[in-house]
Order: C-alpha cells, then structure tokens, then sequence
C-alpha cells in the first residue's frame, strides 16, 4: 500500500504559510490542510452556538438561586430543574471529545501554547472526577474549551494527511514550536510516513506589517499580540530533530511555486541551523 506524501509547513503568521501551501497543494495536487479551519469545523462540530446559548442560559439561572429575593431565587431554581435533563443531554455530547482529548494530552508531552503542563492534566483529571451540570460547565468554559479543540485538532490533521490519497500539504503555525513538530513527526513515522518540513522565513517587519493590516481589515484586534506572544515562544528547527527531509523558503527572495517544487524533490535531512523565530 503506498503511503502519502505529506509535507508539513511552518511559519509566523503573516509569512505567508498558507498562500504558499495553497499554491503548492495545487500545482502537485495535493490535498491542503489548514490547522485554522480544522480547528473552526471542530468547533462548530463540538459547540455549536446552541448549546454555549444554552450554557449562558443554565449559568445565569444557577446564580440566581442564591438571590436574597425568594420569588427570584424560587424561580430560578425550577428553571435550573427544568434544564438540567439537556445539561445532560449536552454532557453526552462533549463527552467523547473530552475523553479523547484528555487522552491526547496525557499520552504525549503536547500541549499547543501552554506551559503549566502538569497543572492542566491535573485539572483535567479533577473535572473528569466531575458528574452533571459541574462537568458541563467546565467543559464549556472558554479555556478549557480552547484546550480540548487545540488538542484533538492537532491529532486530527495528522490523521487526515494519513488518510489523503497521494499527499497532503499540512499548514499549521503549531510547528513553530518543538514539542509539537516532534509530536507530529512521530505520528507520521510511527504510520510508516516520512514527512518533510518546509520552514517558511521573512522578516520581522514583514511579519508585523501584515499583522497590523489584517487587525485594520479584518477586525483581527489581537493579531500583533498573538505574533508577540508566538514570536516569544517559537523555537529554531535544530538538525538533531531529525526531520526526513526539510526545505527552507526565504521570503525576502523573490521564488515560484515551481521552483519550491524542484527544492522538495531533492529535498533531504536537513544540515545547515537556520532559526525560525529570529528573524532579520
């Protein structure tokens, strides 16, 4: 059975990471994965917008059964009787996603953007001790939310670059950090995959200038604080990680899609040290 081709592609935001792996997904025909929309599909799957209104609901009525007004209190608990049967309901629902992704997190040092590994799995252990409304609500927090997505949806772009016919090209910021290259890395060879990485460089202006104009056209109001907070934590590709076959794109040198094309056909393990995050 032939396995597929499967390039993995990092770099900042605004490097331009997805319109080179768009271009180059289709010039080889190519499946294109993107981490961004991967993750809004595992969102709308998992929180459907009825279900956080639902939340609001249950939450507010909850806080009103300690109001010192018996009519308010008295009401609000028959409202929070009345909605704990779909409280239920939606704890099935989440369920599978927190069991799978808790099961991710604990099996493998990857976690997407967070430092206090231990804490979490210790916090995720206590809520899945939880029953009923108390697991729901945690579940549905926002961070625990953005939590469980960032780790099911690393797994599952690995698992549809797995299952495309001939190859994929997987972009994903993600891959800027090293825990979770050699976390995808290891997925892929553990498959019988040797996937190659393409390292995507330009420069700190470029990178904060794109930045600054999506905030101004598309309502990106924390695009310049997530570069930040991304340029502080991304980690320089080092040899020693062993990729099978790595390619560099520089940016500041103006390139086509073709010859980013002869670059991976003879693309091999990466030898000479470039950084990602120290830009020029």
């Amino acid at each position: 059975m032939n396995t597929p081709d499967i390039w993995c592609v990092a770099g900042l935001p605004g490097s331009g990471k997805t319109t080179i792996s768009k271009a180059l997904a289709e010039s080889l025909n190519y499946e294109h994965i993107e981490r961004d929309f991967e993750l809004e599909a595992l969102n709308a799957q998992y929180y459907p917008p009825q279900l956080l209104d639902f939340a609001d609901v249950l939450y507010n009525a909850a806080e009103k059964m300690d109001s010192p007004d018996e009519t308010v209190k008295v009401t609000a608990s028959a409202t929070v009787q009345q909605l704990i049967p779909l409280a239920d309901a939606f704890t099935e629902h989440l369920r599978p996603l927190f069991d799978r992704a808790m099961s991710i997190i604990e099996n493998t040092d990857y976690i997407s953007g967070r430092h206090d590994f231990y804490a979490i799995v210790q916090r995720l252990r206590e809520i899945d001790q939880m029953e009923g409304v108390d697991f729901f609500f945690e579940v549905v927090e926002p961070s625990m939310r953005n939590l469980l997505v960032l780790a099911l949806g690393h797994t599952l772009f690995i698992e549809k670059g797995l299952q495309s016919k001939k190859g994929a090209i997987i972009d994903s910021h993600d891959l800027n950090y090293r825990k979770n290259r050699r976390f995808t890395l290891n997925k892929f060879l553990n498959k019988g995959v040797s996937p190659g990485l393409i390292i995507i460089t330009t420069t700190r202006e470029q990178v904060f200038a794109v930045a600054k104009e999506r905030e101004a056209q598309e309502g990106q109001e924390r695009g310049v604080k997530t570069l930040k907070a991304i340029l502080e934590k991304a980690e320089p590709y080092n040899p020693q990680e062993r990729w099978p076959r790595v390619v560099t794109i520089d940016r500041t040198i103006p390139t086509t899609t073709d010859q980013i094309r002869i670059d991976i056909d003879k693309a091999g393990p990466f030898t000479e040290h470039r950084l990602i995050h120290l830009l020029k």
